[in-house]
């Protein structure tokens, strides 16, 4: 995005976005920065280009955009936030196992995956995600303001098809990069910005990112 803001032939940006969702503090850089970016170059135009997938943190960075395109069965919106993780209480009395976990204070095990969910604990975390999700909200009522319809069910966590998605305001039209290029911004090319892969780099750091992503999914990492 920096080096695309840099560039002076470029006359607007068109994001292309197609993915499920993530992270919530990532989402929130990425957009913080784009913003920035934005700041320092009001005369640039942002146009998104939803793919398959535009949810959840996908989602929170596509409203940065002035405008956001999607096809008529792309998968919009699940503007909502989730926190998994796994109870084993029950296996480990069958099997015979006994838990000892050692804190210094009352709750620090409160995600602990052996131990039973005390409901204080189960409201404080509720308590986060609904912080979190009034987040998520506001960057997508700051980015889409007037153009939003359908009510509060539009923040439900559901995803819509590309044509729901128009007619409830989370996209502007349907189309791809071609037609974005072509009939939104009347240029007959883009120049690709895109770093270059780096496959040695990327393998390792995707092996790390999958051990990572299955250890935070099993202690119960905040998800969008």
């Amino acid at each position: 995005m920096r080096s695309a803001f840099d560039n002076e032939k470029v006359k607007a940006l068109v994001p292309e976005i197609d993915s499920p969702g993530g992270r919530p503090v990532q989402a929130e850089m990425i957009h913080r920065r784009i913003r920035r970016l934005e700041a320092f170059n009001p005369e640039r135009r942002i146009v998104a280009v939803i793919n398959d997938t535009g949810a959840c943190a996908a989602y929170y960075l596509a409203v940065v955009a002035d405008a956001i395109y999607a096809s008529r069965a792309s998968q919009i919106g699940s503007i909502g936030v989730r926190m998994d993780s796994f109870g084993f209480t029950d296996a480990t009395q069958r099997l015979g196992i006994e838990r000892r976990l050692y804190v210094a204070d009352d709750h620090k095990g409160a995600l602990d995956m052996f131990s039973p969910v005390r409901s204080e604990e189960e409201a404080h975390i509720r308590d986060i995600l609904a912080g979190v999700h009034a987040q998520f909200i506001s960057a997508v009522r700051e980015g889409r303001g007037e153009r939003l319809k359908g009510g509060e069910k539009v923040f439900s966590g559901l995803c819509w098809s590309g044509e729901e998605a128009l007619a409830l305001g989370l996209v502007d039209g349907i189309g791809d990069r071609r037609t974005v290029l072509g009939e939104v911004l009347g240029m007959e090319t883009g120049i690709d910005c895109t770093p270059p892969p780096d496959w040695a780099g990327g393998i390792g750091k995707w092996l790390g990112g999958a051990v990572s992503r299955a250890m935070s999914a099993a202690v119960g990492a905040i998800r969008f």
